[in-house]
């Protein structure tokens, strides 16, 4: 076996060290949390300590005691693995980085290894998420360093992902605000400081699109009377055919890379929302996305079976839809608990 040690150069301009094991044409490799960062007296010391790391491997391997698919792997830093794997996952960029992000702050410590991720850290790791963000929130970054833990299972890194000995923090359910039919009439009727955002939000409820791809629409997009779109969230097509209100909403086609709307910042956008919802006379706490739970409940309301309405969303998975159904039904109890009572004789 050839044991040598390699530099990366990163994007950041640093040079990661590594160990290259090469043996009977099969490669695998060690990180080795050393950065070289041009600071000649630092990078002499780093250099120095991997060249002993490098020497230490090769008589483990000689004695046997190192053998190529023994535990050399599980001391590989975690982390270098969790950035190679958000770069095959562009779309979910953001939410690895928030995983990294809490593993640093969980652990302090700039490498982490295979080996440290067990299922009591994983355990800790749990009830540390649960201090900082939500339930559901957690769920979603636990569920992200499960699936890099995967990918290091597949690629022999690891023997046994410890994710299987874990439970995931439990979803809630959250409540969720929907505007009614005439709550959204009323809207359509009170005028808006941007008109804009009025004609993008009524747009939204009878569509359900995410202010992201709202942002990016543009004429392209809109064909034969219909949205053919790739959501920003998942990368997954979405076809939404549009009524007359939709298109009567969008008015006049522009040219194909022209945006349909143009809206202001976040902060903008949500201070304009919150003054046009409160000059309706709605006391709801209403966001933007509250348009998309609008469109779902609405249809679900008119007769549009959960499987089309979880299409319609652009929904990888039914039960996510199942939410809305959820809250008809409690919808429809308040409205018959509210019938008035009367004295039967029998």
């Amino acid at each position: 076996m050839k044991v040598t040690l390699r530099r990366k150069q990163l994007k950041d301009g640093r040079q990661s060290l590594f160990i290259d094991y090469y043996h009977k044409g099969k490669r695998r490799y060690e990180y080795l949390g050393l950065y070289l960062t041009g600071e000649r007296q630092s990078d002499k010391e780093k250099l120095q300590l991997a060249q002993n790391i490098r020497s230490k491997r090769e008589l483990e391997v000689a004695s046997g005691e190192f053998g190529f698919d023994a535990k050399f792997k599980q001391e590989a830093n975690l982390y270098e693995f969790l950035e190679r794997f958000a770069e095959t996952k562009p779309k979910r960029l953001g939410i690895y980085r928030q995983v990294k992000r809490h593993l640093l702050k969980f652990t302090e410590k700039d490498v982490l290894r295979f080996s440290d991720v067990t299922p009591f850290f994983l355990e800790q790791w749990k009830a540390y998420l649960l201090t900082v963000i939500t339930s559901n929130t957690a769920r979603g970054i636990f569920s992200c360093l499960n699936q890099v833990m995967k990918q290091a299972l597949k690629e022999k890194i690891i023997s046994k992902n410890p994710f299987l000995e874990v439970e995931p923090p439990k979803p809630l359910n959250i409540k969720r605000d929907f505007l009614t039919r005439e709550e959204i009439q009323k809207l359509a009727q009170t005028a808006c400081a941007k008109p804009e955002v009025k004609r993008a939000f009524l747009f939204a409820c009878f569509c359900g699109l995410r202010v992201g791809d709202i942002r990016r629409l543009t004429w392209a997009n809109i064909q034969d009377n219909a949205i053919h779109i790739t959501q920003e969230k998942t990368n997954e097509p979405l076809y939404i055919p549009l009524n007359q209100t939709a298109l009567q909403l969008i008015g006049e086609r522009g040219e194909p890379e022209e945006k349909v709307f143009n809206l202001p910042s976040d902060s903008v956008l949500s201070v304009v929302l919150h003054t046009w919802i409160a000059q309706a006379g709605i006391t709801k706490k209403v966001t933007f996305h509250t348009s998309r739970h609008s469109f779902a409940c609405l249809a679900l309301e008119n007769g549009v079976d959960i499987f089309t309405v979880s299409k319609l969303l652009g929904h990888s998975r039914l039960e996510t839809t199942l939410v809305y159904s959820k809250i008809l039904d409690s919808k429809k109890r308040e409205a018959v608990n509210k019938l008035p009572e009367i004295e039967v004789v029998q």
